[in-house]
Formats: structure tokens, sequence, C-alpha cells
């Protein structure tokens, strides 16, 4: 959640640099640490960047597969981006034509 405090804080952050926890309240350093871990979660689940799938938590790590599951999908579908046809299900890639039809 994004507080008067938590853009005061980035904007001081933005405008000196990096900064050491000794520079932040212990509040100000846990939002910025939650922040980044938000900006990870968001680049993991949306493809792009560099994701540390290191620093998800189970949950999260599921829903980041998922989310990459969707998107080969949807690229198999629609034949924008590349198809990653061993990330299929067995189902799937019977639908089209890769697996067995036992």
């Amino acid at each position: 959640m994004v507080t008067a405090g938590t853009r005061t804080c980035v904007i001081a952050l933005r405008a000196s640099g990096p900064a050491t926890s000794q520079h932040l309240r212990s509040d100000q350093a846990k939002q910025i640490v939650d922040m980044r871990h938000d900006q990870n979660l968001w680049k993991c689940l949306d493809g792009y960047g560099e994701c540390d799938h290191t620093a998800l938590a189970e949950s999260e790590a599921k829903e980041v597969a998922d989310a990459k599951h969707q998107r080969n999908l949807l690229a198999r579908e629609t034949g924008y981006g590349l198809c990653d046809r061993t990330l299929l299900r067995a189902e799937e890639a019977r639908q089209i034509g890769l697996g067995s039809s036992s």
C-alpha cells in the first residue's frame, strides 16, 4: 500500500541515491523491503526483467508458475510469442497433436 510516507521515502531515496538502513526509520526500511519484494514479484509474474525466484514465498512461486503456464498457453493459441511445448500438460499437448491419443 502506498502512503504519503512511502511516497516521501521513495522520493527522498531517488533524490539522494542509494540509502542505507542508518538513514531510514525502521518502518521506512520495511516499506522499502516490501516494495522491492513487490517489484520482484511483478517481474516474475509478467515474465519480463530479472526475477529472483528465491525471494518468493511458496504461494507466490505457485502463482508465478501458473502465470508462466498461462503465458505459454496464450502463445500457443495466438501464435504470438514462443510456446515451449515441453511445458504443456498432457491434455494440452494432445489437443495440438503432440501427445499420445490413449
